[in-house]
C-alpha cells in the first residue's frame, strides 16, 4: 500500500545518517542497530535533492498520516512516466517536499529547511 502525504515524526532525535553521512550523532544510550530506522526513497523531479537512504534513531518515532491522506494499491506519480500516467498533483507535491502542508502541532517549519534534507 501507498500513502500520497505521510511524515515520520522523530521525538528526541539521537542519529541521523543521510547516504550513510552522519548529520546529528548524539546518542544518549548505545542503540543497537535494530533499533534504528531505515527510509529509502528517490525523486522523479530533476530540481529536486535526491535521498537515497535515511537512517533514524530517536526516543520515539511514528508515522502521521493526515486525515486528508489517500492510500494505493499502486505507487502515487507527479509526473507521467513511460509505462504509468501520473496520479498526483505536481504542484501539491512540491509544496508538501516544501514543508508547505506540515500540521501547526507538529511545529512550525513552513519558512525552514531543516527538514527538506
Amino acid at each position: 500500500m501507498f500513502i500520497n502525504y505521510s511524515y515520520i515524526v522523530a521525538i528526541s532525535l539521537r542519529i541521523l545518517k543521510v547516504n550513510n553521512q552522519v548529520v546529528i550523532n548524539e546518542p544518549i544510550n548505545v542503540l543497537s542497530k535494530d533499533q534504528s530506522i531505515f527510509l529509502g526513497g528517490n525523486s522523479l523531479f530533476e530540481n529536486q535533492k535526491r535521498i537515497h537512504e535515511l537512517d533514524i534513531q530517536a526516543d520515539e518515532v511514528f508515522l502521521y498520516v493526515p486525515e486528508t491522506s489517500k492510500i494505493s494499491s499502486g505507487l502515487w506519480l507527479p509526473i507521467d512516466t513511460p509505462n504509468f500516467e501520473k496520479n498526483i498533483d505536481e504542484f501539491e507535491v512540491t509544496n508538501f517536499i516544501s514543508n508547505k502542508f506540515v500540521p501547526s502541532y507538529l511545529g512550525d517549519w513552513s519558512n525552514s529547511s531543516e527538514l527538506t534534507i
